[in-house]
């Protein structure tokens, strides 16, 4: 059994050789406790939400095991609850998993059930726009499956599974190289591909196809320097690759960092060839998605070894967000702006500075001297040398505009994230 305790509810007092006693009062009282002794009790503290698979042992015996998770938070915190939920489905992996491994666990977990329940809802701007998905000519769903298409480019592929984060069934994409198939042993590298998004703009994870210069790039460096998988995830539309607030109509409804993080992560990890270490991921994106990748590789620098970004879009803030996203923070924010700003690039990149510093990745971002976006990328560059961040200098490529630019410097992308 889980338990989650806020501190607020906890007095400790020295206990000498034995270590620390905690009283936990009322809220542990009610489900038969007083006192716990340290050898009966895993506290967990600091740092990133759990990443997977978790580092455990399956007790002997049958009687119930109680874990505590201590957390220095308000109980109704969305990051706590975000955190509960990974480490219980972590402790799900290791005890349910029988003579079988954490990848059996994590699949079966993922797989989709029959009959399939209900999602939670729709992005609010799918509700409110009834977008229409370009590639498969249907409103937009989690799963944008456009059947058969000829004119993909080889080795891109759709597929599908049950997140049950959302609730639903949910598409992601990914990018195979030659080599995968000719060498049956061999493991890969992983890069993420975060597409741009927009209100109204169904961003999905299709957008990976039909953005040739990133998928003809991923193919060339492939056969030229060095073979990589691809993965694009499906956005939630228009996200900010953000989950919502608790108690907000869009709580388990728009959860990017929840799902991509806790079920697609390890799935692509469980189900292809990879190197499955920080060392083999990196994370990219364009527009939006710079915004995303930025941010998860700043709350996740253990995760991830490296990002670019191109002509990314980091210019929301709690100054601006009642003329460039408004629908979004109504709907994901309950109308705050400054929870809001909270989860953005900038910020999290100051409540994180200490980790990313203790094991820092690699940054790139280009960014087009003539976008309207350069500003902001500027701002972050300069971000980041005040806060002592290691990071290459904004590349600007004069006169260029809002583009992926992976047509120009798709080798010189790749071989940053991957060397």
């Amino acid at each position: 059994m889980l338990v989650a305790i806020s501190t607020s509810r906890l007095s400790c007092k020295r206990a000498g050789k034995n270590g620390n006693i905690c009283r936990f009062g009322v809220h542990l009282e009610n489900l038969g406790f007083d006192q716990l002794k340290r050898r009966e009790f895993i506290t967990l503290v600091g740092g990133a939400a759990a990443t997977w698979p978790l580092a455990a042992h399956a007790q002997q015996g049958e009687r119930m095991r109680r874990v505590a998770f201590l957390h220095p938070y308000a109980e109704n915190d969305p990051e706590v609850l975000a955190r509960v939920v990974a480490f219980r489905q972590g402790i799900e992996v290791v005890v349910n998993q029988g003579t079988g491994t954490p990848c059996d666990a994590i699949l079966a977990n993922l797989a989709i059930p029959n009959p399939v329940p209900p999602p939670h809802g729709v992005p609010y701007d799918v509700a409110q726009t009834g977008v229409i998905v370009q590639q498969t000519g249907r409103v937009w769903d989690y799963s944008n499956d456009p059947g058969p298409r000829p004119s993909f480019p080889n080795n891109i592929s759709h597929h599908t599974f049950f997140s049950p984060t959302l609730s639903a069934v949910v598409g992601y994409s990914i990018f195979l190289p030659d080599q995968y198939f000719a060498n049956p042993t061999q493991q890969f590298p992983l890069v993420f591909y975060l597409e741009g998004q927009g209100y109204g703009g169904g961003a999905n994870e299709l957008g990976f196809w039909d953005d040739l210069p990133v998928a003809v790039a991923a193919a060339t460096y492939s056969q030229q320097v060095q073979p990589v998988i691809v993965g694009c995830p499906n956005p939630l539309a228009n996200s900010k690759y953000l989950d919502a607030a608790a108690g907000s109509s869009m709580f388990g409804v728009v959860m990017f960092e929840t799902y991509f993080i806790n079920e697609l992560l390890p799935l692509i990890e469980c189900t292809y060839r990879t190197i499955g270490t920080r060392d083999g991921r990196a994370i990219t994106g364009f527009s939006g998605g710079g915004q995303g990748s930025l941010r998860h590789i700043f709350k996740y620098p253990n995760l991830f070894r490296a990002v670019v970004t191109t002509a990314a879009a980091i210019d929301d803030s709690e100054a601006n967000w009642q003329t460039e996203e408004p629908q979004l923070v109504a709907a994901m924010f309950n109308g705050d702006g400054h929870a809001f700003d909270q989860q953005l690039a900038h910020s999290v990149l100051i409540q994180n500075q200490d980790a990313i510093r203790a094991n820092p990745p690699k940054i790139r971002m280009y960014c087009g001297t003539a976008d309207p976006l350069f500003p902001f990328n500027q701002a972050m560059d300069q971000q980041l040398t005040g806060l002592g961040i290691p990071h290459d200098a904004l590349i600007p490529v004069s006169g260029a505009g809002h583009t992926t630019f992976f047509d120009m410097f798709g080798n010189d992308i790749f071989n940053f994230l991957l060397t």
